[in-house]
Parts: C-alpha cells; sequence; structure tokens
C-alpha cells in the first residue's frame, strides 16, 4: 500500500537477490524454534505449561518476523515494524468490516463444531476440571499474545513484507501454503479451514496494511473454539 516502506530497496542490509531468502528464513527459523524447542501438546492439561508454551511461540516468532523484516526493509526500525504491518488501519470503518464479517459467519460456526465429538481430539487445547475466571483471563492473554508473533510471521513477514518483494499473489501462494502445512495432523477438516482462513486473512493485512484485522479475528476464532460447546458445559 501507498506510503508503506518498501522491502528491498535501498540501505537494507542484504543485497536484493538474496532479500526473499533473508526475509523468509529467519520467520521460519523462529516458528521452529517454537515448536522444537518447547514440550508439544495436542491438548495441555496443567495452565502453567500451557501458558509458558504461548509465551515461547509469541517470543520467538515474533523474534523471526522482526530479524527478517530488519534485514530487508530500508530506513529506520520503526520502518521495519510498519512493514510488517505494525500499524492501525489507515481506514478504520474498512477494516471493521474485515473483522465483523467474517466474525459473523465464523462466530456460530464455531460454537456449533465445538459441540460435535469430531472436534474434541483438538479443542480446546486447555483441558482442566475447573475453569475460574482467573484461568479464563489468563488464557485469552495468552492466546492474545502468542497470536500477535502468530500473525506477525505468517501475515506480516510472509504476506506483507513478502508481498513487497515478490508481489502479493506469489506471497499469498507461499504464505498460505506454509500456513496450510502446520495445521497437517490436525484432521482435514481444520487444513480445509486454513486454506480459507489463510486466503482470507492474507487479504485483509493486504487490504488495510495493519495486522489488527486478523489478530482480532484469530484471537476470537481461539476464544470460541477454546471455551466453547460441551466443554465449557462440563468444566463450568
Amino acid at each position: 500500500r501507498d506510503g508503506q516502506p518498501q522491502p528491498g530497496g535501498r540501505g537494507v542490509m542484504v543485497p536484493e537477490a538474496w532479500a526473499v531468502p533473508a526475509l523468509v528464513a529467519p520467520a521460519l527459523a523462529g516458528y521452529l524454534a517454537f515448536h522444537y524447542g518447547a514440550p508439544l501438546e495436542p491438548v495441555a492439561t496443567a495452565p502453567a505449561a500451557f501458558f509458558r508454551r504461548r509465551a515461547w511461540g509469541a517470543l520467538w516468532m515474533t523474534l523471526g518476523a522482526v530479524l527478517g523484516a530488519a534485514l530487508t526493509t530500508a530506513g529506520s526500525p520503526s520502518e521495519a515494524l510498519i512493514a510488517l504491518g505494525i500499524r492501525l488501519p489507515a481506514e478504520p470503518g474498512r477494516a471493521a468490516l474485515w473483522v465483523l464479517v467474517p466474525l459473523a459467519v465464523l462466530v456460530p460456526t464455531l460454537w456449533g463444531a465445538s459441540r460435535k465429538p469430531a472436534t474434541w481430539r483438538d479443542t480446546p487445547r486447555l483441558r482442566i476440571a475447573h475453569w475460574p475466571q482467573a484461568i479464563r483471563r489468563r488464557n485469552v492473554l495468552a492466546w492474545a499474545a502468542y497470536l500477535a508473533g502468530y500473525e506477525l510471521l505468517f501475515r506480516g513477514a510472509l504476506i506483507l513484507a513478502l508481498g513487497a518483494l515478490v508481489g502479493p499473489l506469489p506471497a499469498v501462494a507461499l504464505g498460505t501454503g506454509i500456513y496450510v502445512f502446520q495445521h497437517l495432523g490436525r484432521g482435514a477438516g481444520e487444513c480445509l479451514g486454513s486454506a480459507l482462513m489463510g486466503v482470507v486473512f492474507a487479504a485483509m493485512t493486504l487490504d488495510t496494511g495493519s495486522l489488527l484485522p486478523a489478530w482480532l479475528v484469530h484471537l476470537a476464532i481461539a476464544t470460541v473454539a477454546g471455551s466453547s460447546g460441551k466443554q465449557l458445559r462440563v468444566n463450568s
């Protein structure tokens, strides 16, 4: 979008021919450091371990995305952050539509799906006998921090910053492909949903130039999927 710092310009730390690997490699390294650097859990029964893993993910994915942008974006560090979409949308009304329209479809769909046994293998991620208000608040905060790093990597580095280097369509194809790949093993339904939502997240990020709409929608998805349906009724 106009006025946004462009990766690959003058003053970058790597030659232009190396800009794409210099952006993508640190981003993927950040995700792999998170994925393999903490115990993996399809679901967790210990809140402290679950919250630590969310924090670990936020840290490493943020570091990977920021390092990639710093290597490939001309200008000051603040311009590298803007290139990743760390900015308010220029058109708040347009951004609000990108948030409200998907949620109008997704929230009822997720609420209904959470009552089906097929979804209980993977959701909610945190499974404990009791959900006091303090745990509920920490759960939302943990997801908020984790998804900030997640969106910074998958939509900031692999959509916005990469799109400035290779064009939006190749960036959407590559970024969404990686996004779907890391959902493998969670069932055909979630992989299909990640492909669809990967395109939607990419479109809203490219259109607004900001990570805020994708982060808000993704946080709502995680919150509803993690605290609705049968698990909520049983554990309340």
